[in-house]
């Protein structure tokens, strides 16, 4: 608001200098130029004849100008003031026309119009009001111009007004009317699963009657199977098959104590031997189990021998599937 009106002062001093410019321009131009010859002297000499003292008939002498000492203006000003200047003695003229004998009120006249000339000067005093109408468009500017600084203020406007544009509408919730609560289902606690599994599990292997198992050919099934002589100086089936990892399941002599000597293999015999897994087992139990009948399935027909149960009966599908059952039982108590 300060610069605007500093803009503004300005403005109205610059409009202020013109109106004055423009008023001593016009007082110049309107100004009549000062008379140094008198047109009546032109006037009635071509049209009356003088005697030798300059007198007309009438009595009058020629007119004489007198110079009041000031400077000629130039001849355009003159003759364009000439018509207004030889209007205003010709009334004297006519008037004096019955006083013949008076030539010095004549003679006085120009020092009349000289004392008048100051009136053409002062009139530009006045006349500065007169081109306010003619000149208007010089002072319309510097007021046409404050409003387009006014005009400027309102460009802030659409800053404050696009701000409200930008707030997002609250999002409104509305909860579904006559809708049920849908209630939660009870998680049903994790009922403990029954035991039905064994603790071990056990696959003889039973020479034919009056036939033994041979320990040779026993030796070389075993090898070939990926067990290890170990602890309990028996054979193990470890979970890797270069004997590391988890024993899975091992096997033992029948004949007591139950134990082999691999270094007499080949003078050993025995009526049967027992493969048997013992749990729990951080490995699959089922898996084992698998790999464990698989084993004595390759060892009975390495060693033509039968396979029974833990009560020494021939193994059958419905005791094979009952082992499965309980041990996925187990595994299911584990999860």
């Amino acid at each position: 608001m300060q610069e605007l009106r500093y803009i503004l002062v300005a403005l109205g001093g610059i409009a202020i200098a013109a109106l004055l410019i423009h008023g001593l321009w016009s007082n110049r131009k309107n100004r009549q130029a000062p008379i140094k010859e008198k047109p009546l002297g032109r006037m009635d000499s071509k049209s009356r004849d003088r005697d030798d003292d300059a007198f007309d008939s009438d009595g009058i002498g020629q007119v004489r100008v007198v110079s009041g000492g000031r400077r000629a203006e130039p001849k355009l000003h003159r003759e364009e003031r000439q018509p207004e200047l030889s209007r205003r003695p010709a009334a004297p003229a006519f008037d004096e026309d019955e006083e013949d004998d008076l030539p010095p009120p004549v003679v006085r006249k120009p020092a009349e119009v000289n004392r008048r000339t100051p009136v053409y000067r002062s009139r530009p005093q006045r006349e500065p009001v007169m081109p306010v109408a003619d000149d208007e468009p010089l002072v319309e500017p510097a007021y046409a111009t404050a409003p387009t600084f006014g005009a400027r203020e309102p460009a802030h406007a659409p800053e404050y007004q696009a701000q409200p544009r930008h707030v997002a509408p609250e999002p409104v919730h509305e909860e579904p009317a006559n809708e049920a609560p849908v209630a939660e289902e009870p998680r049903l606690a994790p009922q403990p699963v029954e035991k039905i599994w064994q603790d071990v599990y056990v696959i003889n292997l039973m020479g034919r009657p009056g036939h033994d198992l041979q320990g040779a050919t026993l030796l070389s099934s075993l090898m070939a199977l990926g067990f290890k002589f170990g602890e309990m100086d028996i054979f193990h089936r470890h979970e890797d098959p270069n004997g590391k990892g988890e024993v899975l399941f091992s096997m033992i002599n029948m004949v007591k104590p139950g134990t082999f000597n691999p270094y007499r293999m080949e003078q050993f015999s025995t009526p049967g031997v027992s493969l048997f897994m013992q749990l729990p087992l951080r490995s699959n139990a089922a898996f084992a189990f698998e790999d464990m009948l698989q084993a004595a399935d390759q060892l009975a027909s390495d060693l033509d021998a039968m396979l029974t149960d833990m009560e020494r009966s021939p193994l059958s599908d419905e005791t094979i599937a009952r082992y499965r059952q309980e041990l996925a039982a187990y595994e299911a108590s584990r999860d």
